[in-house]
């Protein structure tokens, strides 16, 4: 993997900004950086307030310059100086909150006040990173729509899969309910056929001990039998 370390960057102006850039940005001071460390670093170096006051203790100000000279707030800052500033942020393409907006104001107007030529150089390097940058970016936000149209797909997949399920437990409902259906009045039927044979039966039955009843009220007496009234007329007796 090549060496950011060993790079060369023909837009700046000595051999020694090269590696007070570097040096800025490998705080774990291990020599090598690759090209994602590198602008990991320069975000995180331009994107946090503690960044900004590593970056004060490891180049402290020269000795030529005046400390008690200050920068003016943003708000109240030169136009031009104001838009050339929010120019380099919108080229890094980072959100601030509004402390940490007025710390990278402060730095950057140190660097322009005391080594011009250093903050003019470091602009025109930051451009060049804001396009890879812009490149991640976009990269990041395709990767992430293709995540969210994934997810959306598998939701009405699932959906889909559901819906079928549902569908098919209400068919085997309703087939089974038919079949139970079926089932109740073919025993509801062969117990009526039971029940009317029963019936037919008792009537037949009923009908055979009519019968016999009426046999027994029309059946005349035996002849031969006497009569217990009757009384036997004898030979008339005639008188001497």
């Amino acid at each position: 993997m090549p060496s950011l370390q060993d790079a060369k960057f023909s837009f700046l102006a000595s051999q020694e900004e090269p590696q007070m850039i570097f040096d800025w940005v490998d705080v774990e001071q291990r020599g090598r950086l690759s090209l994602e460390e590198f602008s990991s670093g320069l975000r995180t170096l331009f994107g946090s307030s503690l960044s900004t006051q590593r970056l004060r203790r490891r180049r402290p100000l020269p000795a030529r310059v005046s400390v008690a000279t200050s920068f003016p707030a943003l708000e109240e800052a030169d136009a031009e100086e104001r838009e050339a500033f929010l120019a380099l942020m919108g080229q890094l393409g980072t959100s601030h909150t509004l402390p940490e907006q007025a710390e990278l104001w402060q730095l950057w107007g140190k660097l322009r006040q005391e080594e011009p030529q250093l903050a003019g150089n470091l602009e025109a390097f930051l451009a060049r990173v804001s396009g890879r940058l812009q490149e991640v970016r976009a990269d990041r936000e395709a990767l992430e729509l293709t995540l969210r149209k994934r997810d959306s797909d598998h939701h009405r997949e699932v959906r889909r899969l559901y819906e079928e399920m549902q569908q098919q437990i209400s068919r085997e409902k309703r087939q089974l309910q038919a079949e139970s259906d079926s089932r109740g009045l073919a025993l509801s039927s062969q117990m009526q056929e039971v029940l009317e044979a029963k019936e037919q039966e008792v009537q037949k039955l009923a009908e055979g001990q009519r019968e016999v009843s009426d046999r027994d009220v029309q059946t005349p007496p035996r002849r031969g039998v006497p009569d217990s009234d009757t009384h036997l007329d004898g030979p008339a007796l005639r008188a001497p």
